[in-house]
């Protein structure tokens, strides 16, 4: 491991009493892992109307156009997001799946009306994981890639491993401040 992993994840684990590190801290992330930025979100089954909600993304992004885009693209995100964890859920570890998984031929992925909202935006690819297998609606984590990136590469899955299961324990662990501090 080199020595900028390791003060990331120490970082990584001051989120947990301060949070407001998150936004550059994702970026940080995203970069380490040749990703352009990264969400933390759930997804909320309230009274039957599933919506993708984005609690954490790197500071990059500008909020109104993510706002924008989980409004306008909820439902593909829906079905997006289901394939993602039905992917994800299969390992026992925090792994990546890349959004090439998704559709059985790129031109179908590279046709839904999401992927080509990001593409106007300067991004292609996607992956993500589940971050929590217990509770598969939250605490979810995806890099996005730049248009001249590609899919996400073997050894980019392999350097994310390292930092996923710390950002996966952060959140749990944050998870019950949070309550106390809304409370």
């Amino acid at each position: 491991m080199e020595a900028d992993d390791a003060d990331l994840i120490a970082r990584i684990y001051d989120t947990a009493l301060d949070p407001d590190i998150w936004p550059d801290l994702m970026l940080r992330i995203a970069h380490k892992l040749g990703a352009a930025g990264s969400f933390i979100f759930e997804l909320r089954l309230d009274d039957n109307n599933p919506q993708i909600a984005s609690r954490i993304f790197s500071s990059n992004y500008v909020p109104e156009i993510v706002r924008d885009y989980m409004i306008r693209f909820n439902a593909e995100e829906i079905e997006d997001q289901g394939r993602f964890a039905n992917l994800s859920a299969k390992a026992d570890s925090v792994d990546l799946v890349s959004d090439v998984q998704l559709r059985p031929k790129l031109s179908d992925l590279l046709a839904q009306p999401n992927t080509a909202f990001m593409m106007k935006h300067g991004l292609k690819h996607r992956a993500g994981a589940l971050l929590n297998k217990d509770l598969l609606n939250i605490d979810r984590f995806a890099l996005q890639y730049s248009l001249d990136h590609g899919p996400i590469t073997e050894a980019e899955r392999r350097k994310a491993a390292i930092f996923l299961p710390h950002i996966a324990k952060v959140i749990a662990l944050a998870r019950p401040l949070e309550e106390q501090f809304l409370a």
